[in-house]
């Protein structure tokens, strides 16, 4: 059957058909035709493929055909008695199913969560009713389908955690979790994966051994990087590896993963919790005979204290060859003068062979715990060209050092996993939890909260400014003497186990109380500036449909934004009237139908449901790892679908039916990346369908954007800002949304995301000297001072920092590539005192010469200094020229509602030149004669990259020759391309070149089905 879709568009053409009737009323009332064909914004009935979604509504008797396409049945459409049964039918329709929960009515539901046959999923976690979009394997699905088992190895999960169906797990896979690197692909160095980071060790595993490294003992640096490697300084295996037969992840959680290696025989196996910020390496072991390995040789081993009930040296009867110790404390002595304490749950005898002196094993077969601990050197300051492979470190005196006694005193308790929680004690206040799950080797000397960790930088921020009867941080050198550093700089141990981190959360909406205030202060003179560029702007930066998911979503974000400005400078409170408003209601058209043609499916990249690892994903994506930057294979999710839920949230603050009929579809995109779930993978009762919050790295403080790909310093990100964006915009769409408790909470949640988002950007992005020398260490000992000097990490990894891009080292785009997007919460993300050394050190230099594409952001990061000159300089930009994501009029908005703008000495734009402007750079085709006087309707003339223009486009204002444009065109499009206008007789009949069915704007025009 098809469908008629019955919305307002802009291309009133009918189509001829006749079928079944399916109602969609996109705003809630039928809007008729009214007659007025000349207007190319009135309303439409348009006929659509159709959608397996709507078949649930069964079928409808036809009640009519729609006539050809002519002027004579247009003009008798409006008074004919066919035109009236037509109307009477859609309202009846839509009184039985509901103005307001079409979209729900339509949706077909399911009773399983993983319903394997069906194209829609249901679920009860987190009230997420039903996922919309199209149900895929992979295996089956695309122009070059993968399984999921060609990229993550269902033999390396333990085989209770496997899914049943279609899913590889029975959870949804955490594509960004920090051990993915351990279950794909591997390396070609004996099977071993790349590395993982669970601060302050980085691990590596094969079939027979576990690898630990503490990488920030082999240093790289240079002026613009930092990078820790990974050098094997202990392996953990056992005696006799020939009888290891697998190996699997065991557990995890979103700050934990347990490792397995097991004999044939189940029942001996060792297995390791290496949980994030822990000092140890701990590691379980039953019925067989652990061995631990040097980088390259043992010194020696001895014990630790004096007292002879914790270690004993037994005698040798090898003459010497091997020296055995008996107890449950000693100390290993590398060739590289490092010291690893060990700790045993049992007395066991450790054997140290002294002839290779390679291998330390134990004399027969243990079960118990075995606790392992660096004890970090003393390392010489960074320089400018450092490169840091001792042969030997310093060493560290065991008697009477504080973190020793530390270390020894707390060994008893170890983790096994973290719950992490997060509560609302109040309006605006979050409190983030993290509970360790905590076992004690022996029932001697265990004590309650005597955990042991460390905490990264931004962690003891919190924990150090309050008091707490669960934990306490050792910040002096008198209780701590030990430094464990990271690429995020020196960790602080940390007694307790519990951590509560509470988060001021953000009441900024679309704009912030003061922003609002002076925009509506504005004058006559300055409003009337930035409302014609934005009427200019809604008609040359348009949305292009063959765009991939991350340009679209920009298109999207920027054409809502522009809007938003448009409505802001002439609400009520502004006085300033609304001559406008005949052409905001315009763009607010066009956005609702280029957001939902994406939703829905009809933009040349689309999303579908992933069954098989449980996520969003592109078809393009899909096709080919690299497209889409690898958004298939789970990168970069939330810079994605961050600008969808911000146009998305300002689309259902205007229209509450889009939320009605699209709600859902945007509430799936908005569980992709800010799940509530517990992340744990014994939580599997309630079929969930997203990971929880898949970038967010909890321990870290902010998101990766890393997905199913391995890489040598493990996860990493850059673009902060849009990762900061992603929240931003599932706070708002939740804000817009919200009509019940459901809803309540998950505004609060993605407020949470959005505070740690924020805090750790500025804590491990923004690099700055700082106005007092509290700050200024703090920046210098995070990193070095050499890097800080550069005032902007441009990728972040967790064994990396670099001052460089994915595209470029160039410090512009290090910068402005974690400024990006431009809206109200940059104005938190950035403070003063952060951007005056930005602006001065780094941008400034450059900015006269700053390239077009760029020179929007940096103009913005004026305004937070400077608003004044920002307006003046963006009165000389030219959008079409600028980044998909922003335009001319966000720029004069965003200075123009900085405090400190002063708006006395603008003059009201001539009327003549916006006119002017307006004919030539529009993309509708009524702005040009040309194309108006063929009867031509919708978006023929799309100014933007890459798009081309009908022949009957008017000549730029930049004096671009709009006729090559269409003689390139044909060249390059006709051949071959059934949207052509050559190929349909009455286009070219009409003098018309380029695109035509549809057109580069995504509108079909009339002469295609002549």
């Amino acid at each position: 059957f098809l469908q008629v879709d019955v919305v307002t568009m802009n291309n009133n053409q009918y189509h001829r058909t006749t079928g079944t009737l399916n109602i969609k009323s996109s705003y809630g009332a039928v809007k008729h035709y009214n007659g007025n064909y000349d207007n190319e914004r009135s309303p439409m009935l348009r006929v659509v493929k159709e959608n397996e979604s709507f078949k649930s509504m069964g079928s409808v008797e036809s009640v009519g055909s729609i006539e050809k396409d002519n002027d004579d049945n247009r003009r008798k459409g409006c008074c004919s008695v066919s035109y009236w049964v037509w109307v009477l039918v859609v309202f009846f329709l839509l009184s039985i199913v509901g103005f307001g929960n079409k979209s729900r009515a339509v949706s077909p539901t399911y009773t399983s969560s993983r319903d394997s046959s069906s194209n829609s999923l249901r679920s009860a976690s987190d009230g997420l009713s039903s996922i919309p979009f199209p149900s895929i394997d992979r295996s089956e699905f695309g122009k070059n389908p993968q399984p999921a088992s060609s990229i993550v190895n269902p033999d390396l999960f333990a085989p209770r955690l496997l899914g049943e169906g279609k899913g590889l797990l029975k959870v949804p896979f955490p594509t960004g979790a920090f051990w993915t690197n351990l279950v794909i692909e591997p390396t070609a160095d004996r099977d071993l994966s790349y590395p993982i980071m669970a601060y302050p060790y980085a691990y590596k595993w094969n079939p027979t051994m576990l690898q630990v490294s503490a990488p920030s003992l082999c240093r790289l640096m240079d002026a613009v990087s930092l990078r820790h490697i990974f050098m094997a300084d202990l392996t953990l295996s056992v005696v006799d590896e020939e009888s290891v037969s697998q190996r699997y992840v065991n557990y995890f959680d979103p700050m934990s993963v347990t490792l397995r290696h097991e004999s044939s025989n189940t029942t001996e196996y060792w297995e390791t919790y290496i949980v994030q910020g822990s000092p140890y390496i701990t590691s379980k072991y039953e019925n067989t005979s652990p061995s631990i390995k040097a980088l390259s040789t043992f010194q020696g081993i001895s014990c630790v204290g004096t007292d002879s009930d914790t270690c004993v040296e037994l005698e040798s009867d090898d003459s010497q060859k091997t020296i055995q110790l008996k107890g449950t404390q000693f100390a290993l002595q590398t060739n590289e003068n490092l010291t690893w304490l060990v700790f045993s749950s049992e007395p066991i005898t450790l054997v140290f062979d002294n002839i290779r002196k390679t291998t330390v094993t134990t004399e027969e077969v243990f079960t118990g715990m075995l606790r392992l601990a660096l004890v970090p050197p003393p390392q010489e300051e960074l320089t400018q060209y450092t490169s840091q492979f001792p042969q030997s470190y310093e060493s560290v005196e065991l008697d009477g050092s504080t973190g020793v006694s530390q270390l020894i005193q707390h060994a008893n308790s170890y983790p096994t996993g973290v719950y992490v929680s997060w509560s609302f004690p109040s309006k605006d206040m979050s409190a983030l939890e993290f509970d360790y799950k905590v076992k004690e080797m022996t029932s001697q000397g265990s004590s309650t909260n005597s955990l042991l960790m460390l905490a990264l930088p931004h962690h003891v921020d919190i924990l150090s400014q309050q008091s707490s009867s669960t934990y306490t941080v050792l910040s002096d050198e008198s209780q701590f003497d030990l430094t464990y550093e990271t690429i995020k700089g020196p960790m602080t141990a940390v007694v307790g186990n519990s951590w509560t981190l509470p988060e001021q959360l953000t009441t900024v909406g679309f704009d912030d109380e003061s922003t609002l205030t002076k925009a509506y202060g504005l004058n006559n003179a300055t409003k009337a500036t930035i409302l014609d560029q934005v009427i200019l702007d809604v008609k040359r930066v348009l949305p292009t449909m063959d765009e991939n998911v991350y340009g679209y979503g920009k298109q999207l974000a920027r054409l809502a934004q522009l809007i938003n400005i448009a409505k802001t400078l002439t609400a009520e409170e502004s006085g300033f009237g609304n001559k406008y408003a005949s052409a905001i209601d315009d763009a607010q058209m066009v956005l609702h139908d280029f957001l939902t043609a994406f939703l829905t499916g009809e933009t040349d990249d689309s999303l579908v449901f992933d069954s098989n690892f449980g996520g969003l994903v592109t078809k393009d994506g899909l096709d080919d790892y690299m497209n889409d930057f690898g958004n298939g294979w789970y990168n970069d999710h939330h810079f994605h679908y961050g600008y969808y839920m911000y146009a998305s949230a300002l689309m259902g603050q205007w229209n509450e039916t889009f939320i009605d009929e699209y709600g859902d579809y945007v509430d799936a995109m908005m569980h992709d990346v800010t799940h509530g779930s517990s992340g744990s993978s014994k939580d599997y009762s309630n079929g969930a369908f997203f990971p929880l919050a898949r970038h967010k790295a909890w321990f870290d403080g902010h998101s990766f954007a890393s997905g199913l790909f391995p890489f040598a310093s493990g996860k990493s990100m850059e673009s902060s800002s849009e990762s900061i964006n992603c929240y931003y915009g599932a706070y708002l769409w939740c804000m817009v949304r919200g009509t019940n408790k459901l809803h309540s909470d998950h505004f609060n949640f993605a407020r949470l995301l959005l505070a740690t988002e924020i805090r750790g950007v500025q804590t491990y992005w923004h690099m700055h000297s700082g106005s007092d020398s509290t700050s200024r260490a703090k920046w210098q000992t995070l990193y070095n001072p050499v890097l800080t000097k550069n005032l902007m990490i441009g990728n972040l990894g967790m064994m990396d920092a670099t001052v460089s891009t994915w595209f470029g080292n160039n410090p512009l785009y290090v910068h402005m590539i974690n400024f990006l997007p431009v809206t109200a919460i940059t104005r938190e993300l950035f403070n003063t005192e952060y951007v005056k050394e930005e602006f001065t050190n780094v941008i400034e230099p450059m900015y006269d010469n700053v390239e077009m594409a760029w020179k929007g952001y940096v103009i913005c990061d004026l305004a937070l200094l400077d608003p004044n000159k920002a307006f003046q300089d963006a009165l000389k930009l030219r959008s079409y020229e600028l980044d998909q994501a922003i335009s001319q009029s966000q720029v004069l908005y965003f200075a123009s509602t900085m405090a400190d703008f002063d708006d006395s000495n603008v003059t009201a734009p001539s009327d003549s030149s916006a006119g002017e402007a307006s004919d030539t750079d529009s993309a509708y085709c009524a702005d040009h004669s040309g194309c108006n006087s063929l009867g031509l309707t919708g978006l023929c003339c799309p100014p933007t990259s890459g798009a081309a223009n009908l022949g009957c486009c008017s000549q730029s204002s930049e004096g671009a020759d709009t006729s090559a444009t269409s003689t390139t065109t044909t060249e390059t499009t006709d051949s071959g391309s059934d949207s052509s206008c050559s190929l349909h007789e009455a286009c070219e009949a009409a003098g018309l070149t380029g695109s035509c069915c549809p057109t580069q704007g995504g509108v079909r025009l009339s002469c295609c089905d002549v």
